[in-house]
């Protein structure tokens, strides 16, 4: 029987109460998502502050326990309101609906011309989840203080003191109760003020990690075209020499304060892309905006070709559209989005009233700069004949029989998709290992012969035609590299639930492996999208004694730390004031080898002085407060996020780095000195005291790390039998599968993209044709290789 409905069913919710209840409609999850969009709520009415010429600093700190923002803006009004009898400060961060951007009237005359706030929700939203929400307004006399949890008042308003400044300092600590995490990622608000930056000139933005220790400071003074110089790297080609860069101003007719700023180039690229922004919020899904754009910038280009006589047929949006580049930015007073995410604009009505302003500006721009169309022109027709033959050749390609994998691909016998893995390594002699030792029901194996072409800096018509890659997209269940392959439903093409990708654990496997993933990332995205390829961690050593193999590990890493447990196991005594215990050795010895890779990375990062700044740390005379002052013209911030100091601090020289891996090396050597190491003993030059490794087989006296771990080796290559495997066939059949493909025993990886704007950057960085950047960029980052 159905339960009754009647009035006692409904039930309202009061006050925040429904935000609580459903946080993933307001704040888009309750994950790492709508954790960040809650940072971006507090940020962007900082950025409506300076959209209103009201504000021209604001600073993010990301501490232990939450996250703060502050800006010198004209603060948050907090008397008493003319109407509600309420503290204004209190309607603003309680009542829904509630705040000053709903009256933007003609004139400039209410509290905001332009906004990326809207809806009187956002603050709302930010402390309802809050476990903890904290706000200081100053209004240039008083400063004013309030604080709330979970929505709710916990001090009523206090003045508590006096100021001339003016701004809004607002604290949030994330509620465990709703959040599923609740560490905040540095990288995505890093991310979310680099674009603000950009997207404001002369706004000054200052980042504050307190985990990291890690400052940042930016500032843009040429806006979008700055931010298109720094997304564009510097492998791309362009086909003109500057960038464009166009600004409407009273953009649409009803709205004197809208602006359209549009930045681009072209490149010889085949892709194209463009970032859109509505009130300096990024629209991530596009909308009216950018489709506005895309369709009237393509019109625009063929009217004038047919002007000027330069094509004699109609040329598509795609083809106009390919190599195309660019930032599209859009002000007006009253925007709509298709939610509180703001990830779309939906004002329907900038198509209608815009399109005629948008067609004279650009086509008087254009008439002005011929040589540059005609440029674009050349570039579209040469992307509309490419695609051309590149279809035909397809076509008769589509036409050819499975002959081409006759010897290639191993199949395996079930039909079930969710359990079927594919393994493709590299090499006849893998692929036999690997055929022999596979589950032949759900393991299929594909054995590709020599590297794979580097697709990064091949076109297009190379890489289809390379027989390689065509056996791997015959192979996963694919005809060819079509442009649409950007929807889950391609997945139901596939043979395989698992792309694994196996090659051999030195330096020319891993070469292979990164052929593979950039070809993978490059052209068949959606399936890394989709969670299909993995990456297998194949052993680089195996550790035996005897008859018995005691471990297999994948690198040197993991061989030493394997070494040392043995070690361990057997009792080994390090003494020098006093003996260890079995337990504490262990400890010690772990320590040992942490300092040993920090050593390696000191090494190279300070040169010449490292031995001064390793003995001021561990004698206690260069301490953390050194290092927190204000940044001045002697402290300067370099790329990675580190500092360089430019003044003598009891360091002999001057001297460039991160300051993470120094903090860390001082904890490290502290619980070191606790067990009675001294300084000479890390840096060579002998110990006063005796440290001795004590065994039932040797008795070695040492006095410095370096002959502590030389030790280890010696002794461990008489005591286990070390075997280094050159590839994937030097294992038995048995052995690469038990280590490599076995379910529970094996080791693979998921590979995913979580930042498409830093994975491209990184393949074109390593994959591209630009030598100098690749240099640059190994060089830069090596030492942290290393480390690791």
């Amino acid at each position: 029987m159905a339960t009754e409905y009647d009035s006692l069913k409904i039930k309202k919710l009061e006050g925040l109460e429904g935000i609580r209840k459903r946080p993933d409609m307001y704040i888009g999850g309750t994950g790492l998502e709508g954790l960040f969009h809650c940072i971006s709520e507090m940020v962007d009415n900082s950025i409506d502050e300076a959209l209103n010429n009201s504000c021209s600093n604001i600073s993010v700190k990301l501490l232990k326990e939450g996250c703060s923002i502050q800006d010198n803006g004209r603060g948050i009004p907090s008397e008493l309101h003319y109407k509600y009898k309420q503290s204004t400060l209190s309607i603003v961060l309680t009542k829904l609906h509630a705040g000053g951007k709903f009256n933007k009237l003609p004139g400039g005359k209410g509290a905001y011309k332009v906004s990326g706030g809207l809806h009187g929700i956002g603050l709302k939203c930010v402390n309802a989840v809050a476990s903890q929400f904290k706000i200081k307004v100053l209004n240039g006399s008083f400063v004013t203080s309030l604080v709330f949890s979970k929505g709710l008042k916990v001090t009523r308003q206090k003045t508590i003191g006096f100021s001339s400044k003016k701004g809004t300092l607002i604290f949030f600590k994330p509620d465990k109760s709703i959040f599923l995490i609740n560490s905040i990622q540095p990288f995505l608000i890093i991310k979310k003020l680099r674009e603000v930056c950009f997207l404001n000139p002369g706004l000054k933005l200052n980042f504050f990690n307190y985990k990291s220790r890690q400052y940042l400071f930016f500032l843009s003074t040429k806006g979008i075209m700055d931010y298109l110089y720094f997304l564009k790297n510097k492998d791309w080609v362009s086909v003109h020499e500057k960038p464009i860069c166009l600004v409407f101003s009273d953009f649409i007719d009803e709205d004197p304060n809208s602006q359209l700023s549009i930045s681009f180039f072209y490149t010889t690229n085949l892709n194209y892309k463009l970032y859109s922004y509505v009130n300096c919020i990024d629209t991530l899904e596009g909308g009216s905006h950018l489709n506005f754009f895309k369709q009237n910038f393509s019109k625009v280009i063929n009217d004038l070709s047919y002007k000027f006589n330069l094509i004699n047929e109609v040329l598509s949006s795609s083809d106009i559209r390919s190599g195309l580049f660019g930032i599209v930015l859009l002000k007006l007073s009253n925007p709509k989005f298709n939610s509180q995410t703001k990830n779309k604009l939906s004002n329907v009505d900038i198509c209608k009233k815009t399109a005629s302003s948008f067609f004279k500006k650009f086509i008087l721009f254009f008439s002005k700069n011929i040589s540059f169309l005609k440029k674009i022109i050349e570039k579209s027709n040469k992307v509309f004949y490419f695609k051309n033959s590149l279809k035909k050749g397809i076509e008769v390609k589509n036409h050819f029989n499975l002959d081409l994998l006759n010897g290639k691909l191993a199949d395996c016998s079930s039909q079930n998709f969710t359990k079927n893995e594919l393994f493709i390594v590299e090499g006849d002699s893998a692929g036999g290992s690997a055929k022999q030792g596979r589950d032949r029901k759900y393991q299929a194996i594909l054995s590709l012969k020599g590297k794979l072409i580097n697709v990064q800096k091949s076109n297009l018509d190379k890489v289809v035609k390379n027989r390689e890659i065509t056996i791997i997209l015959k192979s996963i269940g694919l005809s060819d590299l079509s442009d649409n392959y950007n929807s889950l439903d391609y997945i139901k093409k596939l043979k395989y639930s698992k792309i694994i990708l196996m090659t051999d654990a030195d330096i020319d496997g891993e070469h292979i492996k990164t052929l593979l993933l950039t070809f993978f990332y490059k052209k068949l995205k959606f399936l890394i999208d989709s969670g299909v390829v993995y990456v297998a961690n194949p052993p680089l050593y195996k550790i035996s004694r005897g008859k018995s193999s005691l471990s297999y590990t994948i690198n040197k890493f993991t061989f030493n730390k394997c070494i040392t447990s043995f070690f361990c196991k057997k009792k080994l005594v390090i003494h020098g004031k006093f003996r260890f215990s079995d337990y504490s050795i262990n400890k010690v010895v772990i320590l040992l080898f942490k300092i040993h890779f920090l050593i390696i990375f000191i090494k190279k990062s300070f040169k010449n002085n490292w031995r001064s700044i390793f003995k001021t740390f561990l004698n206690g005379k260069l301490k953390l407060s050194l290092f927190m002052f204000k940044k001045t013209k002697n402290v300067l911030l370099n790329n990675s996020g580190g500092f360089a100091f430019l003044k003598k601090k009891n360091i002999k020289g001057f001297f460039t780095g991160s300051l993470g891996s120094l903090f860390f090396l001082n904890k490290t050597l502290s619980k070191l000195r606790f067990y009675g190491f001294e300084t000479t003993f890390f840096i060579g030059g002998g110990a006063k005291t005796l440290y001795i490794l004590e065994d039932s087989l040797f008795f070695i006296k040492i006095n410095n790390l370096t002959s502590l771990l030389n030790t280890f080796f010696v002794v461990s290559k008489k005591q286990f039998d070390i075997q280094r495997y050159k590839g994937l066939g030097e294992m038995n059949p048995d052995q690469l599968y038990h280590t490599s493909m076995a379910l529970g025993f094996r080791n693979i990886t998921k590979i995913y993209s979580d930042s498409l704007f830093k994975n491209n950057l990184i393949f074109e960085n390593l994959m591209g044709g630009n030598v100098s950047v690749r240099k640059s960029f190994i060089e830069k980052y090596y030492n942290y290789l290393q480390y690791v």
